[in-house]
């Protein structure tokens, strides 16, 4: 008999200790002293339903992680000793479970047992004439009723054998008592291994997951830089006379890791410019990547075989003012990759003007830096005359990085009002569109993700605001692409990020935002920050704070969880400080990223069942 097959033997007990107590019950009430026995029987019987019910809560325990399906777990617990209890996978797939203390764990079911048939021998259970009368079926015919009173004039065997079991049971109550004393301690002992186990594997997780958060934020710490490396590069690569009318705009992205180095652009030419040459490009979409291991120091390019981890999967919804650069029909943009393997042999390959180190990624594909690519003096020309072939852009530098350019799409014509929106836009419903509660929670994970990805950075330098946030839009369908926010800067930012601007205002102007999305509704337009205006209908940054966290303690974990709430109030709550260092950054990531992707994840699982 295997180990596992003991624990039914042990659930099999308990309802005939319980049967037997009954058919005592049914001889005694045809006593007259009956009312002396009635309350021991209680005590007999509960303590034996206590213990039962503990025994089968320690085996629902043990089972549940294991066995998915309910009625199979049902059926297990119902049919003490059928066959699924002497299946050898139940008792392996039970090993695993507790892998350093089954062998304990069975022990000392099979303790219980043997005490199960101590108490089965003090209740007469093993007795033939009582075994007899537990496996009949009670009759339910009138013959029956006439035998119940014939009891009452005649000392049958049966109530004899009753009158010694109610002696045995009431001048043995020590007894009983050790060998119930007994079956508590194993369902004690069983507990306490069964939580002993499951804390240290709910331990072990917590401290993956930690790890695993702990790397994430130690990699942004590095990535926040090449955040800043990208937006001085790009606008001072803007060395046109039409500079001032560029935009660019970044793609926010919610990051569960730092794999790569790679950002996603949307670049614009000014619309409505009054002085414009024909074939002047529109608006391109390019991604920007890191170029491992290349030394900057180099005058020209030479760096055939050279590999970015630019691998990039760029998902658009279908725009019909741009131009594809892939050979797809479809909008789904995924450059051509070559893998490391591929890699021209050394002898193969010129030799450079200085020396690199090629690190590829052994199981990631990696798009090249072409021979003739080279370095980007004005980006405006470069986009212009890149034409519709595809092709590298070229590449700029820092004198420790270097970033790689490649197009994704062009626009044939410029973006107007009806290409793109802002959040602003539909949080003050200008527009026929409203957010759905999805949409909303989504977008807030992916501005407080990028909050940790670029505080610090000159893309907040000046703060931002739900105007600053941009989600392009197709006029001939209506459909507002929410999935893929951008962040919308302009030239005029190049002063301030060469100043140095303090981006102490971020967070709490990211707690507004993420407070409008709760309500889906404009901060301005609601009551309560009405009653914080000054006599003149003007406001101060204190007189708003007041008024936001007034909004959230009043409504927001009753619309949004107290998850979402707490996020708000923290960031709210770092009005006035100093920029992140590594602490306050495990901490945004703890206070606000991870209650508000519980949040997401949450609520898409409940709109899938």
């Amino acid at each position: 008999m295997s180990g596992i097959e003991v624990a039914g033997l042990v659930l099999g007990a308990f309802p005939l200790l319980i049967t037997a107590l009954e058919h005592y019950r049914e001889s005694a009430e045809v006593l007259s002293d009956w009312w002396k026995f009635k309350r021991e029987y209680r005590k007999w019987k509960d303590e034996v339903r206590f213990h039962q019910l503990a025994f089968e809560q320690n085996l629902e325990k043990y089972l549940l992680p294991l066995i998915v399906d309910d009625d199979e777990l049902q059926s297990l617990i119902s049919d003490p000793g059928g066959e699924r209890w002497r299946h050898p996978e139940l008792e392996e797939r039970l090993k695993t479970r507790l892998p350093r203390a089954y062998d304990l764990y069975i022990s000392t079911i099979g303790d219980m047992n043997e005490t199960m048939v101590e108490l089965q021998k003090m209740m007469g259970v093993d007795k033939v004439q009582l075994q007899e009368k537990l496996n009949a079926e009670r009759p339910d015919s009138p013959s029956e009723k006439k035998a119940k009173s014939k009891r009452k004039r005649l000392p049958s065997k049966t109530n004899l054998e009753y009158e010694f079991h109610r002696l045995k049971a009431s001048f043995g109550k020590a007894e009983r008592a050790k060998l119930f004393g007994e079956i508590s301690h194993y369902n004690l002992r069983l507990k306490e291994l069964l939580d002993t186990s499951d804390e240290i594997s709910s331990l072990r997780a917590t401290r993956r997951n930690t790890t695993k958060d702990l790397s994430l934020v130690k990699g942004l710490s590095t990535f926040w830089r090449h955040a800043t490396n990208v937006f001085r590069l790009v606008y001072k690569a803007w060395k046109c006379d039409c500079s001032s009318h560029h935009r660019i705009n970044l793609l926010l992205e919610h990051r569960t890791t730092i794999s790569e180095i790679r950002f996603n652009l949307l670049l614009l030419y000014a619309q409505n410019l009054p002085e414009r040459k024909d074939g002047c490009w529109r608006s391109l979409e390019a991604h920007i990547s890191l170029v491992e291991g290349l030394s900057t120091s180099i005058s020209e390019v030479s760096l055939i075989g050279l590999r970015s981890k630019s691998e990039t999967t760029f998902e658009r919804r279908p725009r019909s003012n741009l131009r594809s650069y892939t050979n797809e029909p479809s909008f789904s943009k995924t450059s051509t990759m070559i893998d490391s393997t591929e890699l021209p042999p050394p002898a193969a390959v010129q030799k450079p003007s200085v020396a690199w180190e090629i690190t590829p990624p052994p199981s990631r594909g990696a798009s090249f830096l072409e021979s003739d690519a080279s370095e980007i003096s004005n980006l405006c020309h470069s986009i212009m005359t890149c034409g519709t072939q595809e092709k590298c852009l070229g590449f700029v530098r820092t004198d420790e990085h270097c970033y790689v350019l490649n197009p994704v799409a062009m626009g044939s014509s410029p973006l107007d009002e009806s290409d793109a929106v802002t959040l602003g836009n539909l949080l003050r419903k200008d527009l026929n569109f409203k957010l759905t509660r999805k949409q909303r929670f989504q977008v807030a994970l992916t501005l407080a993700s990028s909050q940790l990805q670029l505080d610090s950075t000159p893309w907040l330098q000046s703060g931002w605001s739900k105007d600053d946030i941009v989600f392009l839009c197709q006029p001939e369908s209506a459909r507002i692409d929410v999935e893929q926010p951008y962040i919308s800067r302009g030239s005029n930012l190049v002063a301030t990020a060469a100043k140095g601007q303090s981006t102490e205002n971020s967070i709490p102007q990211l707690g507004m935002i993420l407070l409008e999305l709760c309500f889906n509704t404009a901060f301005e337009n609601h009551e309560i920050r009405k009653k914080y205006l000054l006599p003149n209908g003007q406001s101060t940054p204190y007189m708003d704070l007041a008024a936001a966290l007034e909004w959230c303690n009043q409504e927001a974990a009753e619309e949004a969880g107290p998850d979402f709430a707490d996020a708000v109030k923290w960031c709210l709550g770092q009005f006035g400080s100093a920029s992140l260092d590594e602490t306050k950054r495990q901490e945004l990531y703890e206070k606000v990223v991870k209650p508000l992707q519980f949040c997401h994840k949450q609520f898409e699982i409940s709109s899938q069942m």
